[in-house]
């Protein structure tokens, strides 16, 4: 993934680090101090990366006391509503592959009627992606994209894990929301032999619908390993009491 910070190459050296066991589970870990002269880097870009770190559950930070390894590190990557900013601060490294896609596949409904597709043309540009972490796949997508959102992009586009930011760029539209729902469910047949899961095993699903001010741009369905990713949100308790939520 390009565009990858100093604060998360440090955080991915640490954490290929705790995860080959080169630092001791419950042991406490280098200051800031120490380890911005390791890295050659200031104490605000370590304390991002650690940061990222404890999100992981790969290390706990205690006040007053410093930051130690998390007795049982393992490796979950922290899933937020934007899938790119997750994968480029938790796991810089990952990789899409496209697995199959169709540039004239008709829309059905109720699909048809949540793109809100003219009737005279139903076409789509379907496709599924699959991301892998050091040759495990933790993630796949069916998209689907109303011919006149795709025709510029290329089969390199839909490879960038960034993809809602080179679609958004190539077609010349700005996403102004995304309605997204989360549900547990069970894998389906499909998908099993690409996740490495048995049939009926939980997974998380999620749908995404990408709008503009006035038209749906495309919808997204995705799966996540359970394994390998967990959900997490950040809610500003202190703000919305503030405005009165």
């Amino acid at each position: 993934m390009k565009n990858v910070s100093l604060y998360q190459k440090v955080a991915s050296t640490l954490r290929e680090e705790i995860l080959e066991g080169k630092w001791e589970p419950g042991g406490l870990m280098p200051t800031e101090a120490k380890l911005g002269a390791r890295f050659s880097v200031s104490r605000l870009t370590v304390r991002h990366a650690v940061a990222i770190l404890e999100e992981e559950g790969l290390v706990v930070r205690r006040r007053g006391s410093g930051t130690y390894v998390s007795p049982h590190p393992s490796r979950r990557i922290p899933l937020e509503v934007d899938y790119t900013g997750s994968m480029r601060n938790h796991a810089p490294s990952i990789r899409r592959k496209l697995l199959r896609r169709n540039r004239n596949w008709t829309a059905e409904e109720p699909l048809a009627g949540e793109l809100r597709l003219p009737g005279d043309d139903k076409t789509l540009l379907w496709f599924q992606r699959a991301d892998s972490l050091k040759k495990q796949v933790v993630a796949v997508d069916t998209g689907y994209i109303p011919s006149r959102f795709a025709d510029q992009l290329q089969v390199a586009d839909l490879k960038r894990v960034d993809f809602l930011e080179v679609w958004s760029h190539k077609q010349n539209f700005t996403i102004h929301f995304c309605r997204q729902s989360i549900e547990a469910t069970g894998c389906p047949e499909e998908w099993s032999e690409v996740l490495g899961l048995a049939v009926g095993s939980p997974v998380l699903m999620a749908t995404e619908i990408f709008e503009s001010e006035s038209e749906v741009l495309g919808k997204f369905s995705s799966l996540y390993h359970p394994s390998h990713i967990c959900l997490s949100s950040t809610y500003f308790w202190a703000r919305a009491q503030r405005r009165g939520v």
